[in-house]
């Protein structure tokens, strides 16, 4: 499983900048819909069941960016474990970070 994570790592950091900030971008476009879902179905009323529609479409989002293979900043934080173990340097990490996190920000 580690080496896994590390080969992810190591890909993530040497994709195309313009690859990085699409996929970025979709996945925060996802994120942002299911949040607006979630609060469109639960702001009338705190029904139980209405409360479990909203988890199931916002949950339906991040399904959507798992299928299309957006990049979520909060599973790039894995690419801590590649760095310490020396495989990529910390500053490709940092770089990805911040572009991930930026076009997160914008979608």
């Amino acid at each position: 499983m580690y080496a896994a994570l590390d080969n992810v790592a190591f890909v993530k950091t040497h994709l195309h900048k313009s690859k990085v900030m699409l996929l970025s971008l979709m996945a925060g476009f996802f994120l942002a819909v299911g949040v607006q879902a979630f609060i469109c179905v639960t702001a009338p009323t705190t029904t139980p069941a209405l409360t479990v529609l909203g988890a199931f479409l916002f949950s339906y989002c991040l399904i959507a960016i798992v299928h299309c293979g957006a990049e979520l900043f909060t599973g790039n934080c894995l690419m801590l474990m590649a760095v310490f173990q020396g495989h990529i340097p910390f500053i490709d990490v940092l770089i990805e970070w911040g572009l991930v996190w930026s076009f997160n920000f914008l979608g």
